[in-house]
């Protein structure tokens, strides 16, 4: 149960594109915790000056879009949505005002030209089918040409907590959390591109710690052909993704 913000610049840069800021959902059921977390990713993107991030309960998210490639487009609407500048000079302000006006969402321009859009209601309500309508006319309103996914969102029908726990079939965590390729979508000339590559560049000349690397060194085996490792914080159980979760690899994916 968490919320995150999530940065992110394009697929080529430095090889470390994601901050997340990961709290309990009972940080956001009472008082101020909301607007302070919101803030605190206001400053964020000040800081990071990120072309992307979202601000979202962790289970809608999952239930909306598979892996993000910006290089595709975007990846949907959430409940807090930050794009930089190379996407509001992409969509142009005049459709972004027009949004603020015309949907029950807030429009906030942020100081470096980029914009904040935020659906509205309590983050944790983000799954609901109101919530859902309200992120879908987002997207059909700005123009579904500017996004990657290809299947609207649905609430999750289970719980992390369930698929963690291995209760829940392969078949439904891949139908639900492995959404169908990407489309390519329309997506603007992202900035710093090319010192993000020089920087990509020294860092494979200096022989830069593998992901493999990385988890030999804190302990943990890679176990299945995946390559990805998750961390249960409350369990401290590793699961081998997607060998433990989502059965083994060569499967046919589900019709959605």
């Amino acid at each position: 149960m968490n919320n995150t913000v999530t940065p992110q610049s394009d697929r080529r840069s430095f090889p470390f594109d994601f901050l997340d800021v990961v709290l309990e959902a009972d940080y956001f059921r009472v008082g101020p915790g909301q607007q302070r977390f919101l803030q605190m990713a206001r400053d964020l993107y000040a800081l990071v000056n990120p072309a992307y991030g979202m601000l979202e309960y962790s289970v809608t998210r999952h239930s909306k879009t598979g892996i993000i490639d910006l290089e595709r487009g975007l990846p949907g609407i959430f409940w807090g949505n930050f794009l930089g500048p190379e996407y509001t000079a992409m969509l142009g302000w005049e459709k972004l005002e027009a949004l603020g006006r015309e949907l029950p969402v807030t429009v906030e321009r942020l100081p470096d030209d980029g914009v904040l859009i935020v659906l509205g209601g309590n983050v944790l309500d983000s799954g609901t089918p109101e919530m859902l309508a309200r992120a879908e006319a987002v997207e059909q309103f700005l123009g579904e040409e500017y996004f990657s996914k290809t299947s609207p969102p649905k609430p999750l029908p289970f719980s992390m907590k369930d698929a963690l726990a291995g209760k829940v079939p392969p078949e439904v965590l891949r139908k639900y959390l492995m959404p169908p390729k990407p489309k390519q979508g329309e997506v603007p000339e992202f900035r710093f591109r090319e010192l993000r590559q020089k920087r990509q560049e020294e860092w494979e000349r200096s022989g830069g710690i593998t992901v493999e690397e990385l988890i030999e060194e804190v302990g943990l085996g890679i176990k299945g052909p995946g390559g990805v490792i998750m961390v249960d914080a409350a369990t401290g159980k590793a699961y081998d993704l997607p060998g433990e979760m989502f059965g083994e690899e060569g499967e046919e994916e589900e019709p959605g």
